[in-house]
């Protein structure tokens, strides 16, 4: 094989690699350096002087260095272990790792399934999840609605608080202790209740309640201590807009730093209850949440940009003293922690500090950060990213050119030029037409949602009470009577989600103050009465005119198509707007799941089209040719008046029938271990990894005896017979395991199926025996073993396609369809061929003057059957047992398994043997046999320090490019071994066949007795075995 081809080649690999490992998901573009900021949530300033923000609707995080340039990027949308689907909160513990709030909502986007903290480490690279909920398993759903949160981290510890219908949990994370529950709050409602939670000092805790007060508990304490009540406070209301807080700190100091929503502040209470304010926003923008940083620094966002503040300045202090007014406060239930009782339940007189008595104004120090700035290196690499894509597709053209001139001598096969030009036209149909119509698809599904949207709009105010929203006028309205009531009805006309129409919708209720839009009510109950939006002018307008509209927009908080209508009372006016609405984010997860479904069945559809292309086209012209043998000059008289062919040969027909028949017994072999897993119970006498090889080690065994009696049966009765049985049990063993509903009946089906495969492979592989002509005889078993391999990875694909829509058990009986179809063909045209060829056998073989012991005996034979053939097809194993179970572990469809299982096919068809032929002419058989081998070790120690999937799939690579030196070796070695040629050729390759079939029965057995010591050790175990079992194979040749 040309070097030139080989090293375009693997430039064109090497290009493409690092066109991989330079891709930028943050942007492309080499010249522009900065990256703006989207939406900016939540950002906290560390230690170490670095930057870590929250922004792209809570899907991007982004860490820069103290001078603001990136660190790293994570990026959200994932559901993978390693990845986040939305975060609302990250914290910088111990080690400057960066510890992050996941939430992972259902597929509507609506119902959260899963909260997790995962830790990542200071350079972004995942670690570990520290913590998870599976909220599918509470006895009640959550609506968009976190349960952890308030996450607190230190130089020692992690700390955070759950939320949960009856009480507080506390949690301490740290990297000596691990994971310790402190202790739990019994609090009623507290996941609806409480705003902001934050640990104070001598055991006590501060919250924010939604109803606008802030409270304090201390242990042994009769009751909280009212800090701040917006009701009761002597602070300006603004447009009868109560000044209500929301996020808090707890300073060392005593003083408590927290957000006042409406006014757009920050604000500090002191002990003496004077409030300081520390920042003002001034645009249009909110303020939610912030963070305190080193040295007292608060960090906030205002959705456009993340703002600094330094609350020490004292430049131009004002204070105005007003008196404060004392707040009665009702009685909370007892709080307990490991000290003991916090509060028994009852009401103080008053609180300790009242409210506020005065306020202080500030000036301070102010810095705004809107963007963050690549490093020359990061510019250097998204450069490199266009330069290497630009080689990898110079180098593949170079690639197809030295094909097309080294390898086919520019006469490359009909057949493949035909399903080239098949598959081309194919693939631009599809690139033009499946964008349109998944762009109709989207567009229609939104105008379905559009006019749910207006059916809702319409009828969902008619069932409310009006009266109810004109009562709800303070902040300590929140969840008393009127609230719940209002709550209640809609839940009620939504029917609680429960119903495929309603199953991803969410429902709000916003008022105009002062033309700023307030939200008085959410499904998920994450806000209080009076939480301030920046939404204007349609709001506004609908606010004002009764309008009706609709519209898709991203906020901070995802991506939403929603619409908005008035809610009037009786008199007419307007008290209120409605709006209902669903999260389109997951939705355009699910469209580009979807989208990569498609594409992948389609990749799948045309990998089984040019194959089966391919063989149809082989087939056709096949047949062509052998009508017209007489007259294209395919034949030529022989001295006793009969007619043979030339350079055609009939038993080229075979290919079709082995590439069907194939077909039709490889559906199973991606999910065969998988399908066994519903059948394992604890009282099975024996491990689930060895029950799980059970079907793959009965079918090899079995398959093993089918073609020890085929040899024998054959010389007997003839082809016919033995290819009528093989395909009776192949077809009964199908059928069998399809309508099996038992364990032990399945089991028998897969004996019959493997005893029909043995007898049905050795039947076909007997007709190229007919030929007489050795050079005719030996392309005859090249197109033979193509036509397998090609039907083998057409069985894998389509089977594995087929599982995941119709179930494991029916796509047997598809494949029994399949054999039917190349029984058919058998009959019609290869049974035929035993007749007509028979009598035209001239040559008798020279072989068969050795016995079967004799030849067994051999050490040569020997410790090539024992040393290297045995164990290369045991370890095998890999890519019909372990890798099935291990990427279903992985969370990987059945479909997409196989779609990777293919891989390794492509490696033994395409590349390894352009290498291998290359090894065997320059180093001869025994060197090449020992690179296949070696090669099998170096797959299994990939995967010992890759156990991932990509991982998985480079040892598959590996393992396909081994086995393309292994059988070029073997057919170099084997063959050319006196013993062989006195045994008999035709006797050693059913030998061989044997001796690989046992070791494809006690390979699974193998990996399951290896997987025990943990996968591991187990898979590096098995690497050290096939070195072990080359030395000795090669010492053995070498004394033979």
């Amino acid at each position: 094989m040309p070097i030139k081809l080989i090293f375009s080649a693997l430039l064109c690999f090497a290009s493409l690699l690092g066109a991989f490992t330079t891709f930028d998901r943050l942007g492309m573009n080499p010249f522009d350096r900065a990256i703006s900021l989207d939406m900016p949530v939540f950002a906290i300033r560390s230690h170490d002087g670095s930057l870590t923000c929250i922004d792209h609707s809570q899907r991007r995080v982004l860490r820069t260095e103290p001078d603001g340039t990136l660190d790293f990027a994570l990026l959200g949308g994932s559901r993978e272990a390693d990845g986040f689907f939305y975060t609302q909160e990250i914290a910088i513990g111990p080690e400057n790792h960066l510890f992050l709030l996941n939430q992972e909502l259902d597929s509507h986007g609506f119902f959260l399934v899963k909260e997790e903290i995962k830790e990542y480490d200071a350079e972004g690279i995942f670690l570990r999840t520290i913590h998870s909920v599976d909220l599918e398993k509470k006895p009640y759903r959550m609506i968009q609605r976190c349960w952890s949160r308030s996450l607190t981290g230190t130089p020692e510890a992690l700390h955070w608080f759950e939320c949960e219908t009856d009480g507080i949990i506390v949690y301490l994370y740290s990297p000596e202790g691990g994971l310790v529950r402190q202790g739990f709050i019994p609090f009623h409602d507290a996941h609806l209740e409480i705003a902001d939670i934050a640990l104070g000092k001598d055991g006590s805790y501060i919250y924010s309640h939604k109803s606008g007060r802030i409270l304090n508990r201390f242990p042994f304490k009769s009751g909280p201590d009212v800090l701040y009540d917006a009701d009761h406070s002597r602070r300006p209301f603004k447009n009868g807009v109560p000044p209500v807080p929301w996020e808090i700190e707890w300073n060392p100091d005593g003083s408590i730093d927290y957000v006042d929503l409406p006014n757009r502040e920050i604000c500090r209470l002191g002990l003496d209850g004077r409030i300081s304010v520390l920042y003002t926003e001034e645009t249009e923008n909110n303020i939610y949440r912030f963070s305190t940083g080193p040295g007292g620094l608060l960090t906030t966002c205002n959705e456009e940009a993340v703002i600094e503040i330094d609350p020490f300045g004292r430049d131009n202090l004002q204070t105005t003293d007003m008196m404060p007014k004392p707040v009665e406060f009702s009685g909370q239930p007892s709080v307990y922690l490991p000290d003991g009782v916090v509060s028994d339940g009852q009401a103080p007189e008053s609180s300790a500090s009242g409210n506020a008595d005065g306020f202080q104004y500030k000036t301070t120090g102010i810095k705004k950060t809107d963007r963050v700035f690549l490093t020359a290196t990061q510019q250097v690499k998204r450069a490199a990213f266009w330069i290497f894509l630009v080689l990898a597709v110079l180098f593949l053209l170079n690639t197809f050119r030295r094909i097309h001139v080294d390898l086919f001598r520019r006469n490359p096969p009909r057949a493949l030029v035909q399903s080239l030009g098949v598959l081309l036209v194919i693939a631009a149909t599809l690139a033009v037409s499946l964008p349109i119509v998944l762009a109709n698809l989207t567009a229609r599904q939104q105008a379905l949602m559009l006019d749910r949207l207006s059916m809702m709009i319409h009828t969902v105010p008619q069932t409310l009470d009006p009266e109810l929203i004109e009562r709800l006028q303070t902040a300590g309205t929140y969840m008393d009577e009127d609230y719940r009531e209002l709550r209640a009805r809609l839940h009620q006309a939504f029917n609680e989600n429960k119903d495929e129409w309603n199953s991803g919708w969410y429902f709000a209720i916003y008022r105009l103050y002062d033309d700023r839009v307030f939200g008085l009510m959410f499904s998920n109950d994450q806000i209080g009465p009076f939480h301030p939006f920046t939404w204007g002018r349609d709001y506004r307008d609908s606010m004002k005119a009764g309008n009706v509209f609709t519209s898709i927009q991203s906020d901070q908080n995802g991506a939403w198509i929603y619409g908005v209508g008035p809610i009037c009372n009786r008199r007419g006016e307007i008290v209120a707007l409605f709006e209902t609405g669903t999260d389109i984010y997951a939705t355009t997860l699910e469209n580009r799941a979807l989208l990569k479904e498609v594409l992948l069945d389609v990749l799948t559809l045309l990998i089984v089209l040019v194959l089966s292309m391919f063989e149809l086209l082989f087939f056709l012209n096949t047949r062509r040719y052998r009508a017209g043998a007489a007259t294209m000059g395919f034949m030529k008289e022989t001295g006793d008046g009969n007619a043979v062919f030339s350079s055609f040969s009939p038993v080229f027909l075979a290919r079709p029938l082995v590439f069907l028949f194939f077909t039709a017994i490889s559906f199973s072999v991606a999910f065969l271990p998988l399908m066994m897993k519903p059948f394992y119970s604890e009282h099975c006498p024996v491990s689930e990894q060895l029950f799980l090889a059970l079907p793959n080690s009965i079918q090899m065994f079995s398959f093993a005896v089918g073609t020890l009696f085929a040899g024998w049966a054959i010389r007997s009765v003839g082809i016919r017979p033995i290819l009528h049985l093989g395909c009776c049990l192949t077809g009964a063993g199908l059928l069998g395991v399809a309508f099996s509903a038992r364990i032990f009946p399945m089991l028998g089906a897969f004996v019959l199926l493997g005893l029909g495969s043995g007898i049905g492979f050795i039947a076909i592989r007997s007709l190229i025996a007919l030929e007489t002509d050795q050079a005719r005889k030996d392309r005859s078993f090249s197109y033979f073993y193509s036509g397998m391999i090609a039907g083998i990875y057409v069985g894998i694909l389509l089977g594995s396609a087929l599982a995941d829509r119709i179930g494991y058990h029916a796509v047997f009986a598809v494949a029994a369809g399949v054999l039917l179809s190349a029984w058919f063909y058998g009959c019609v045209y290869a049974v035929p061929l035993e007749k007509m060829l028979r009598p035209q056998r001239s040559r008798v073989s020279t072989g068969g003057r050795s016995g079967v012991l004799p030849f067994l005996g051999n050490p040569k034979v020997l410790a090539y059957f024992l040393l290297h053939l045995i164990p290369v097809y045991a370890a095998s194993s890999f890519i019909g047992y372990f890798f099935p179970i291990f990427a279903e572990s992985e969370g990987l469809g059945t479909g997409n398994i196989g779609r990777l299982m293919i891989l390794n096919g492509l490696m033994i068809i395409y590349v390894g043997p352009v290498l291998s032929q290359c090894v065997l002419r320059r180093l001869g058989g025994p060197t090449t046999i020992g690179f296949g081998q070696l090669g099998w070790a170096l797959g299994f120690f990939l995967f010992v320090v890759f156990p991932t999937i990509p991982g998985a799939v480079l040892a598959l690579i590996m393992f396909g490019i081994a086995e393309s030196f292994s059988v070029a070796g073997e057919a170099n070695y084997y063959f050319r071994l006196k013993i062989v040629e006195q045994f008999g050729e035709e006797r050693a390759i059913a030998v061989a066949e044997l001796a690989g079939k046992i070791g494809e029965t006690i390979g699974p057995v193998l990996f399951a007795f290896a997987i025990g010591f943990g996968q591991s050790p187990g898979m590096f175990g098995i690497g050290v075995a096939c070195i072990l079992a080359y030395t000795l194979f090669q010492a053995t040749r070498e004394r033979a």
